[in-house]
């Protein structure tokens, strides 16, 4: 475990970087789901990443992103309730960023300043 000053600190850092850096992220309500609204948080966005890949019919390319939010910065009340939204494969949008994307892994690592979410772009056709 980490040190409760050392993380006080970092979560502090991250606040900042957020304030400063941040941008919108949106986390879409998912059909059938009976939690009232979406849920909005400001977060880091890593630069986008291209994705080729050769498919039956052609190449298709995917762009995805590394988000980021504040482990202290959680909406819902508890941890439970920020894996119950971030699950895999809910969508998620960016603001400044068109188009939908997909949470494809999350990275939870209890002593962190950060939780972390690797998300792909949606292709409109699916």
């Amino acid at each position: 475990m980490v040190n409760g000053s050392i993380l006080a600190e970092m979560r502090a850092d991250a606040l900042e970087m957020v304030a400063d850096f941040g941008r919108e992220i949106i986390f879409l309500k998912a059909r059938g789901e009976t939690t009232p609204t979406s849920w909005q948080i400001a977060g880091m966005i890593s630069d986008p990443m291209l994705q080729t890949d050769l498919e039956t019919g052609g190449i298709t390319q995917a762009a995805s992103f590394e988000i980021r939010i504040r482990s202290d910065a959680t909406t819902p009340a508890t941890w439970a309730d920020v894996e119950a939204w971030a699950k895999q494969g809910r969508q998620v949008q960016i603001t400044g960023t068109p188009g939908l994307f997909r949470i494809r892994a999350i990275n939870l690592k209890e002593g962190s300043a950060w939780v972390g979410f690797r998300v792909e772009s949606i292709d409109p056709a699916s």
